[in-house]
């Protein structure tokens, strides 16, 4: 049998034509929904991305800003200790007269009057006047018996001169080779 259809055609034209109207209007909602999320989805994760990199920059900045900071105290450390060292050979190549005449001082018994001294690096010269042969052989004594200690700053001791004269003294100039003479550096 057939569909007898009673409702005018031009009704259902319009029925079919508001159908698919409505149709599209729900597919495009749906498509401006689902664009529109998407949208503020790529927003969203481009923000945070963004947010991301500029904590990333920054980070990067501070590090580099510390390595800077780190950078000027290693090379203010190396100079510091290059000049340390400097001033360490500096101070060990200089003569310790103070301990040297100190030591000396010590050699030098009564009756002995120096008129002159002179010292170098290797030697030290002294000459004077003796007033009798047992102040000139005690401080003669003392010299040698000096150069044979390790802890002297004496290591041999030569006569250049000796002079006696007839009033009993003697003029005498007696050069010392001196040993331990680098003041010890205390840094």
């Amino acid at each position: 049998m057939a569909d007898i259809n009673l409702i005018p055609s031009e009704e259902i034209n319009i029925r079919t034509s508001s159908k698919r109207q409505t149709r599209a209007l729900t597919v495009a909602i749906i498509f401006l929904v689902v664009t529109s999320a998407a949208t503020t989805f790529l927003f969203s994760a481009w923000a945070l991305s963004i947010s991301q990199i500029n904590s990333e920059v920054s980070k990067q900045s501070q590090l580099a800003a510390q390595i800077d900071s780190y950078a000027k105290k290693e090379k203010l450390n190396k100079f510091v200790a290059d000049q340390a060292q400097v001033a360490t050979q500096a101070i060990g190549e200089q003569v310790d007269y103070q301990s040297i005449f100190a030591d000396f001082r010590g050699l030098m018994p009564a009756g002995i009057k120096l008129s002159d001294s002179s010292a170098t690096t290797q030697t030290l010269t002294v000459a004077g006047t003796a007033d009798n042969s047992v102040a000139l052989s005690t401080f003669i004594s003392k010299a040698i018996d000096a150069s044979t200690n390790p802890e002297s700053h004496f290591s041999s001791v030569t006569i250049a001169t000796l002079t006696g004269r007839d009033d009993g003294t003697f003029q005498f100039s007696v050069a010392m080779n001196l040993k331990n003479t680098k003041v010890k550096a205390k840094l």
